[in-house]
């Protein structure tokens, strides 16, 4: 028993076999019209192929054929080339200059087709003959660093340094009969091989090494002579402090000198005195000294006497 109400069961719709055959015809005829009808743009030329030959080209130097236009659906093919300049780049090469550097290299080209029936018969289309012209490049670039030495390559490929292998292309591509123009050839990148790469730097290394070793040279030869003319000059102090104090002390002795001279002048009895008081001190002064004398003794006359002598 059905849950749905009547209204909402599906009915199946029998077409009858005319129906049927009017839908196919529709069909068939609206892929046919779409596939009668194409747009040509005006930078690019077209080459019709009918059942796999060229019947006619549209849109060349010459003649304005760009817009919509017709062909035959279904045996009749368009194949369009693009009338401005298109870029072709190689694989990274891996090549040996000609002063032995092993390097790692990406290059280009451009071109444009000039003969589209040509480039038609030898590659079939844009991208047969683009994969063509890699080929060359590739082989002709190899040949061009093996006779090139780094340093041009490094300059850049505006000084002339690949013409050779845009020659070379360029004699390649009219061989194989391939209707282009090789407008330019080039290099995106450059870069020594890995093992080069450990060399440039071991290089770095060892001249950085050196620098800081001469560095340190120069540092060390300066700190010698600043230290030798600190020494020169704390010796200079040294020796002109030391004569200073000498004369310092030769006034002092002198004005000494010259003060008992003229206190031995106005009381001889105190003068003799004092002497005796030192020569006292210099004898006794040390605890280690022992003296045996009478107390009788002239030594010890000044205690008896006293300052006045008597």
């Amino acid at each position: 028993m059905s849950l749905r109400p009547p209204s909402a069961q599906m009915s199946w719709v029998r077409l009858t076999p005319i129906q049927i055959a009017v839908a196919l015809t529709a069909a068939l005829a609206t892929c046919t019209a779409l596939d009668s009808v194409y747009v040509l743009r005006g930078d690019q030329e077209a080459l019709v192929v009918r059942l796999g030959l060229p019947v006619a080209t549209l849109n060349t130097p010459g003649r304005a054929d760009a817009g919509l236009k017709l062909k035959l659906p279904l045996i009749e093919r368009v194949i369009r080339f693009d009338r401005r300049n298109q870029a072709v780049e190689a694989d990274p090469i891996e090549a040996i200059t000609a002063d032995g550097r092993p390097i790692l290299i990406d290059a280009f080209l451009h071109y444009r087709v000039l003969k589209p029936l040509a480039t038609y018969q030898a590659a079939g289309d844009s991208k047969g003959a683009a994969d063509r012209l890699a080929q060359m490049l590739n082989a002709a670039v190899r040949e061009t660093v093996a006779r090139a030495p780094y340093s041009s390559l490094v300059s850049g490929s505006g000084d002339g340094s690949l013409d050779p292998a845009r020659a070379a292309v360029s004699a390649q591509a009219a061989a194989d009969g391939l209707g282009v123009e090789i407008v330019d050839v080039g290099l995106s990148h450059l870069d020594p091989t890995p093992p080069e790469v450990q060399a440039v730097v071991h290089r770095m290394q060892a001249a950085k090494t050196a620098e800081a070793a001469a560095i340190r040279a120069a540092g060390e030869q300066q700190k010698q002579q600043m230290m030798a003319q600190a020494d020169k000059d704390a010796g200079l102090i040294r020796a002109t402090a030391i004569g200073q104090g000498e004369a310092i002390w030769g006034q002092g002795d002198a004005g000494r000198a010259d003060i008992f001279a003229k206190a031995y002048g106005k009381d001889p009895s105190f003068a003799h005195f004092y002497q005796a008081m030192r020569a006292y001190e210099g004898a006794l002064g040390d605890k280690q000294t022992t003296l045996v004398l009478s107390p009788s003794s002239a030594f010890f006359r000044a205690f008896e006497q006293g300052p006045t002598g008597r």
